[in-house]
């Protein structure tokens, strides 16, 4: 953060070198430049936000497909063991 000493050493250079017709000039352009750099600033942050939300989404999607595999890989190894269980009954008769 700039000290208030450093402002006012920063105007008197401005003052003495465009004189004292531009200051308002300049400051005005100071004034819009920063309202610029403020939205820029703000569509990005909202841009940035809404990839984070469709990422979340995507991992959450994601984490229901690993859901849905996990489980079909425990119905199968389920239904393996009963059609192995049924061989060896089968095997042993």
């Amino acid at each position: 953060m700039i000290s208030w000493g450093e402002i006012i050493i920063v105007f008197l250079i401005a003052l003495l070198l465009f004189g004292a017709d531009k200051i308002p000039e300049f400051a005005r352009t100071a004034g819009k430049m920063m309202g610029e750099y403020r939205k820029v600033r703000d569509s990005l942050r909202e841009e940035l936000d809404n990839v984070k939300d469709e990422l979340d989404d995507v991992k959450d999607d994601l984490d229901d497909m690993k859901n849905e595999v996990d489980m079909l890989e425990h119905d199968i190894e389920d239904q393996m063991e009963e059609i192995a269980d049924e061989a060896y009954k089968n095997i042993d008769q």
